[in-house]
């Protein structure tokens, strides 16, 4: 007995461009939104990025919602890199520019060296931006620990200060 061959329809996938555009436009879409959350755009947003956060040398935090109302923010997030001289040079690059925008600041330094900022960046909105930074090895030759931590809400200065002691 014989079997008969019958046709079938295969339905082709679609084109690898058309869903590599899709997914390019879907990131792109995802980005701007996160970016745009915040209420002041800072440099170091650019540091608060996919292959930096899940880095090796790199211990990434991020928090929002109703675990941060006692503390009056609406987002927290923290980076500490370990061992990494170029992620920690960038970092301090960064923080330097963004400085300049702040409105309220205090910072520290030992011999000429920035060892940590806390910064505070004003918007039109009701929240506040906030950037904190200390050195984790401020006595070595070359920077390769550093904490960077970016917050946004209603908090005073003098408030995040006091959670930072």
């Amino acid at each position: 007995c014989r079997r008969r061959a019958t046709a079938r329809h295969i339905q082709h996938p679609q084109p690898i461009t058309s869903i590599m555009k899709r997914l390019i436009l879907l990131i792109a879409i995802i980005t701007g939104a996160a970016t745009s959350a915040w209420a002041v755009e800072l440099n170091i947003d650019d540091f608060f990025v996919y292959n930096i956060m899940t880095h090796r040398d790199v211990t990434a935090v991020q928090v929002k919602g109703k675990e941060l109302k006692q503390y009056k923010l609406s987002s927290f997030r923290s980076i500490t890199v370990n061992n990494n001289a170029k992620l920690a040079k960038t970092a301090l690059r960064y923080i330097v520019k963004d400085a300049k925008l702040a409105s309220q600041k205090e910072e520290g330094t030992k011999s000429g060296r920035l060892l940590y900022g806390f910064y505070v960046f004003k918007s039109g909105n009701d929240k506040n931006r906030y950037l904190f930074f200390r050195l984790n090895n401020p006595d070595a030759d070359v920077v390769t620990d550093i904490t960077v931590v970016d917050m946004e809400g209603k908090a005073t200065f003098d408030e995040l200060k006091q959670m930072f002691k």
